[in-house]
């Protein structure tokens, strides 16, 4: 199929998950256009399908379907779009821009080949970039992607057979951790126990936020100051609810909320602290948590991540 009769089988569809129209080109000497430009080839790159994924520009809709073709005045350079995405993302994905005249106007085609090193994440924000996020197209929408919806990026990605790349082999990657999780299986419940140093970055905890844990157990006194829960709190308590507690507390666990357990006790409330004796300490403290843990194991199988700061550093 040449790239007339391209157009013109795409311009006789509806906007889906493999298609978004563009009536003007991005205007890429603006922060947002060039970050919404990013933005929109990460979502491509990133949902699973069958075949390519296209943004067809110079073309207006309405609802998904196409009302007119004004066409554009202008390209931009391939290499220019190829750089403005490789200094944003950590592993920037394939892509094509190709100019088509289609009926007397110019169009610009881009298209996204679907074997992709998946998920493909910004390093750092940018305009409407979150660092770490995990963009997919939903529908006829690009927005930050779901656990469900990551789960199905990694299954996707399984069934391309891709190698690892340098960088996955060296520092973990999101396919090693996704099989460690069972799949982030909906059926299952996740529970992450965090050292005393700081074992996540922001980038990651964007990510990590988009898997339900139901629990995160921390050993760090300083986590709801300057620890993990600082950094991750925003992620988390936008999608689901969070709550902070010691074992002074008798943290309540369930499925349907997040809660983070300072097993420590906090160095801002120092009553929540153990004493010098460990031992009364582990005595009537932490059968509580036990309990909770047990009766929350008895509803769905567990996956517990232990997640240690000297390998995430490379130590």
């Amino acid at each position: 199929m040449n790239d007339q009769e391209l157009v013109k089988s795409l311009l006789r569809r509806q906007e889906a998950d493999d298609l978004d129209f563009k009536s003007k080109p991005y205007q890429l000497d603006e922060t947002k256009e060039k970050s919404q430009f990013i933005k929109d080839v990460l979502a491509m790159a990133n949902t699973p399908r069958a075949n390519s994924a296209y943004i067809l520009i110079g073309v207006a809709e309405r609802s998904g379907k196409v009302t007119e073709v004004p066409g554009v005045n202008a390209h931009p350079d391939e290499a220019e779009l190829g750089s403005i995405i490789s200094g944003k993302v950590e592993t920037p994905p394939r892509f094509t821009y190709r100019q088509v005249s289609y009926k007397g106007v110019e169009l610009g085609v881009i298209e996204i080949p679907r074997d992709q090193h998946v998920p493909i994440m910004p390093r750092s924000d940018f305009g409407v970039l979150r660092q770490g996020c995990v963009y997919v197209r939903r529908n006829t929408r690009n927005t930050e992607a779901n656990g469900e919806e990551v789960r199905r990026i990694s299954q996707w990605r399984q069934g391309q057979n891709q190698p690892p790349s340098k960088h996955d082999t060296e520092s973990g990657s999101w396919e090693q951790f996704y099989r460690a999780c069972s799949g982030f299986d909906p059926h299952r419940i996740y529970i992450a126990v965090l050292d005393k140093e700081q074992s996540v970055d922001a980038r990651d905890w964007v990510a990590m936020a988009s898997i339900h844990w139901s629990v995160m157990i921390d050993l760090d006194t300083g986590t709801d100051t300057d620890g993990n829960y600082a950094i991750a709190k925003d992620s988390f308590s936008k999608r689901y609810a969070l709550r902070i507690s010691a074992l002074d507390d008798s943290p309540m666990v369930s499925t349907r909320s997040t809660v983070w357990i300072a097993a420590s006790g906090l160095d801002s409330r120092p009553t929540t602290k153990p004493s010098s004796n460990w031992r009364d300490w582990n005595r009537f403290k932490v059968p509580q948590l036990e309990q909770s843990m047990y009766e929350l194991a008895r509803s769905r199988p567990m996956v517990v991540f232990i997640i240690d700061a000297r390998r995430m550093h490379g130590e």
